[in-house]
């Protein structure tokens, strides 16, 4: 499991399993970036995004 999980992909898919708990702390330093309309309060758990794929993900949520 992991935590504040971000892919990006340009043109390529974005497929897998993911397991995302919630509970894990993650020290800030190795946190991706903010998008520029988040704040660390709506930092997402999960960010997906492809400029021109398909997503087909089996995500878990823990915690």
């Amino acid at each position: 499991p992991t935590n504040f999980l971000s892919l990006s992909r340009g043109n390529r898919p974005i497929t897998g399993t993911y397991a995302i708990d919630a509970r894990i702390k993650i020290p800030q330093v190795l946190l991706p970036p903010l998008a520029p309309h988040d704040t660390e309060a709506t930092r997402k758990d999960l960010s997906l995004h492809t400029t021109n794929g398909s997503i087909d993900v089996d995500v878990f949520i823990y915690g």
